[in-house]
């Protein structure tokens, strides 16, 4: 018992760290406290496991912008939550395909039914199928256009930080100037101007989307984005 509260409140304190007090208090006056704990505790936890662009400080932050985003529309925030918290939960199976088991893996989790319906939980599984940036189709629902929304959330320093992290990871055979290369062009492929890393809703214009913008300026001159580049990656 000691453990579990142990795992609770370190997975607690990550989150508190990196989200707004306005989303936490969101979390603690109006979502469900033994849905938290489970959250908190057991799905988390999986998070540790995987490569720091997917790691708790991202769910983190998909948590902040999803309950930010949610107090615009007429939204369930326990199925706003729990979404956050699956969407990537599939990376532990396959990435390439982690919008799918992300999916399948909260359909079939029996003790969400303890707070949701069998309709909640396919829409909820639905959305975290949906939240992938290079989906060919657009979200099914507005809890899909959330989470879709929320997962783009980013600067300049997270997106260098993670894709840099995930290239040494996944790319191990490459040097130092080319993992550069590869950083630079999948950054601009995704988030640069035309890139296929887009936002659906008007309100992430003003809750979310500020950072993004200004990251969109530096990847427009290479130079720029080397100075960023080297900062996080050398200092």
């Amino acid at each position: 018992m000691k453990f579990i509260i142990k795992v609770f409140m370190r997975n607690l304190n990550e989150i508190k760290e990196r989200i707004s007090k306005e989303s936490y208090e969101v979390i603690n006056n109006e979502i469900d406290r033994d849905l938290f704990k489970y959250l908190v505790e057991d799905i988390l936890e999986n998070y540790k496991a995987f490569d720091k662009g997917h790691g708790i400080n991202h769910i983190a932050t998909v948590i902040d912008s999803s309950i930010k985003l949610s107090k615009y529309f007429p939204v369930n925030k326990n199925m706003v939550l729990t979404i956050a918290i699956y969407h990537d939960l599939g990376m532990s199976i396959d990435r390439k395909t982690h919008q799918i088991h992300s999916r399948d893996m909260l359909i079939n989790d029996s003790n969400l039914k303890k707070w949701f319906t069998k309709e909640e939980l396919i829409l909820m599984g639905e959305a975290c199928e949906d939240h992938r940036a290079s989906n060919a189709h657009k979200p099914r629902s507005i809890y899909g256009y959330i989470v879709s929304d929320a997962d783009r959330t980013t600067d300049i320093y997270d997106m260098i930080e993670r894709c840099y992290n995930f290239s040494r990871k996944n790319y191990n055979d490459l040097n130092e100037e080319e993992t550069y290369r590869r950083v630079y062009s999948h950054l601009v492929e995704k988030y640069g101007e035309g890139g296929y890393a887009k936002f659906y809703l008007e309100e992430s214009k003003e809750v979310i989307m500020k950072p993004y913008i200004e990251a969109q300026e530096i990847l427009k001159k290479e130079e720029n984005f080397k100075v960023y580049y080297n900062k996080i990656v050398f200092n």
